[in-house]
């Protein structure tokens, strides 16, 4: 594998462990203690901001994709004035 898949499964493997914490610590079958879902939730903040964060810094070009993809779903989802025939 290269270093870009080794990357993402890396990332990937952390936000899905944040699932499964809460998953398990609210689930009936398990141990079905909401207050244990706590940390992981705080956890699972944690983890969305710096995966985002670090991905924004490895390739920082994603900022321009993303600014111009808004504008271009922006100026494509405005509305068009109606003609009113009276």
């Amino acid at each position: 594998m290269n270093i870009n898949d080794c990357l993402t499964i890396g990332i990937e493997v952390g936000l899905q462990n944040t699932g499964l914490a809460i998953t398990i610590a609210t689930s009936r079958l398990f141990l079905n203690n909401p207050t244990m879902a706590i940390p992981a939730s705080i956890y699972a903040l944690f983890t969305f901001a710096t995966a985002i964060g670090f991905g924004l810094a490895v390739k920082p070009s994603l900022w321009n994709k993303i600014k111009l993809d808004t504008l271009i779903f922006k100026s494509t989802t405005k509305p068009k004035p109606s003609s009113k025939n009276s």
